[in-house]
Formats: C-alpha cells, structure tokens, sequence
C-alpha cells in the first residue's frame, strides 16, 4: 500500500473519528488498531471493539493498493503533530511496518497483519431511514448521563428507544437513583424496523453523539439483525443492540404528585454548585426546604462545614422537605433549555417523600425521576 494526502486535516478527521471506536484497555492488541484499506482512489478506515465499530473513507491519490493496521492512538497523535497544509505519504513494508512521511518528519511503526482484523457488519444491502440529527441530538443529551455503569445491570447500559405516538420516539435511560427520558418526533415516516423498543449502549450512544457533532444535517439509520447501522454520507456506525429487557419505567413515574414549584433554572443550579462544594464527598447530599416562595438549599459536613443559600420560587403551600444527590439534580436540570424549571413533589408521610420529578413548564418533551436520599 502506497498513497498520498495533500493536506494532514483531511486525513486527521477520518482519523479523530474512529479512534475513539478502537479498545484501549484489552489483552487482544488487535483491536487496539485500525485498520486501513485503500482501493479506487479512497482509503477506508476502520475500527472496531467487536460491539462498536466504524468506517469511513476519504479520497486519496493511490500509487499501490493494499491494506495495514496500526495503533489508532499512535497514528493518531503522529498525524495530529504533522506540519499544517502540507502532503502526508503513507506506505507499508515489509514485515507489516509502517512509513509516514510529511514534509521533513518520517516515522516508522509496527503494524499487524490485515488478514487478521475482524470483519465489520455489512450496510450494502440495507434500507436506510433519513432521521432529524438536531431532535436525535438533545435525546441524547438528556438521558446519557443517566445510563447505569453498574455492569451487573447489563439492560441498564444503554438508552431505550421505543416508538411513541405518531412518528414520535422516546428516549429512556436509568440507574435506578434517576430515571430520564426525552420525547421528539424522529421521523418524517416512522421505518418498520424501528417498531420494537430496542437498548443502545452507552458506548455507541457516545460515538453516535460525536459523529452528529461533526454532521448535524444528515444522518440515516437502519438495522441489520441484532446491530444499529447509523450512516453519515462516508462513515458508517455499527452498533451492536443490548439484549435484554428493559425495565417499565412507565410505572416508576409517579402519577399524583401534588406540590409543583416553578424557579429559575440558571439560579437553582447555580446555588446547588456552590452548596455542594461541601457536600459528603461520597453521598452528594442536599437538603431542599420549600417554604413561603423561596427554597432553602443546605448541606452540613461535619468534615468540612455547612452552607446554605435560597432561591426564589412559586411555591406556597406547606413546607416540604426532601433531599436529593446535588450532582444528580444538577444533571437533570442542567439539560433543560429553559429559563424555569418545574419540580413536583408529594409527601407520603410525614417521615418519607416521594420521587421528585422534574419538567420544563408547559411541555411532556423531557421528564427525570429523582429518587430523595436520607441524611
């Protein structure tokens, strides 16, 4: 394989997308590489961790076709470096090596051997539906920071997406501390395949969320078997599905919540920022007070301290008290594209409070479930 590239930038951006693809922390080195492939004037990339994988291809002048693998982080950071609008020329050697040459920098680094990469699922005789990459965007970054981590709860690392009413989808994603989800209308025609509620996993999610960073005008989606095909004119995201069954987050969202209280949203996640510097370092706890229009943010460390702030509300009802983790009430608030946030609430007893739930005012378009905590 022989080629070259005018400027580095072109090839740096194929680069910067799959690199995030290829396995950082694995025994199979391998996968630690990409693998790149040139043929009719177009280098292919491609990388994979054999659940996630990625293609996308740049025009090239070719002198030898021909295929290798290198380290994705160290080809990545070699062309990173390279000088600035200036020819890259890319070869192999024997013994599966690799030359770079640009300008008066040359480097050479170990490959190994292309025949051995794993193949990628196949999108050539797949039926594409156009989706709106915008909606598809803020879905994403309203329930991402709610997949679980715990990876004993499989179901739970990754968002549900199922069919709502119309053409609109709902996006849900849980931990069980929070429960998310985000309402938009996808598709202009909702595609068969997509009738099934199905769970992305927060890997693929976070690499899908950068490729509609670099394209948020086009993107196109299909499913072949058990692997989400996303398409973005040259570049290709495999995303193999979690099997599992996610749980009904329909009856986790309480239904008779009575107490509702409007308030800034910039003024409430400003306060929970500064009263939580000295939080329990491990818990995150606040205590919220609503009484008389204003809502009394503290936390007392007996490690560190204690602080308190208010925030004006439209509350004015009885006092209500909760507690919830101050980074978790944060995330779910910070999302919300609002200037006012809406938080319901509903005391059981007078010893425990329900769930709070969280809302833009006047819209069904995002919904968290907060579970309180004790301190």
């Amino acid at each position: 394989m022989k080629i070259s590239i005018k400027e580095k930038k072109e090839l740096l951006g194929a680069l910067s997308k799959v690199q995030g693809v290829a396995e950082k922390r694995t025994a199979l080195q391998l996968l630690t590489n990409i693998y790149l492939h040139v043929g009719n004037d177009l280098l292919t990339i491609k990388a994979t961790d054999l659940e996630i994988s990625m293609e996308t291809s740049l025009p090239v002048h070719v002198e030898e076709t021909g295929g290798v693998t290198a380290s994705a982080k160290n080809l990545f950071e070699i062309v990173k470096e390279l000088p600035l609008e200036q020819e890259v020329e890319i070869a192999s050697k024997d013994n599966h090596w690799i030359e770079i040459n640009c300008g008066s920098s040359k480097f050479n680094i170990m490959g190994i051997a292309p025949e051995n990469y794993p193949a990628l699922p196949d999108a050539s005789n797949c039926t594409f539906a156009c989706l709106a990459p915008e909606a598809l965007m803020q879905m994403i970054d309203r329930t991402l920071f709610a997949v679980s981590i715990d990876e004993t709860r499989y179901h739970l690392n990754g968002v549900y997406l199922e069919k709502g009413d119309g053409n609109r989808f709902k996006m849900v994603a849980t931990d069980t501390h929070r429960l998310v989800y985000c309402e938009k209308e996808l598709f202009a025609e909702t595609p068969d395949f997509l009738s099934k509620g199905i769970i992305i996993p927060r890997k693929g999610v976070q690499e899908l969320r950068k490729l509609l960073d670099v394209n948020k005008k086009k993107l196109a989606v299909s499913l072949n078997g058990n692997h989400l095909i996303f398409k973005d004119g040259v570049t290709n995201l495999f995303i193999r599905l979690i099997e599992g069954i996610f749980p009904d987050y329909q009856g986790t969202i309480p239904k008779n919540n009575q107490n509702f209280i409007k308030m800034d949203t910039k003024g409430l996640i400003d306060s929970l920022k500064r009263v939580s510097l000295l939080a329990n370092e491990k818990s995150r706890g606040v205590r919220l007070k609503f009484q008389g229009k204003k809502l009394k943010i503290s936390t007392n460390n007996p490690d560190m301290g204690e602080a308190k702030e208010s925030v004006n509300t439209s509350y004015e009802g009885d006092i209500l008290e909760v507690s919830f983790n101050a980074r978790y009430l944060m995330d779910s608030v910070s999302v919300i594209d609002s200037e006012q946030v809406l938080i319901s609430l509903n005391n059981n007893d007078s010893d425990r409070m329900s769930p709070g739930v969280i809302q833009v005012p006047g819209s069904e378009d995002y919904l968290c479930v907060l579970m309180p905590m004790s301190l």
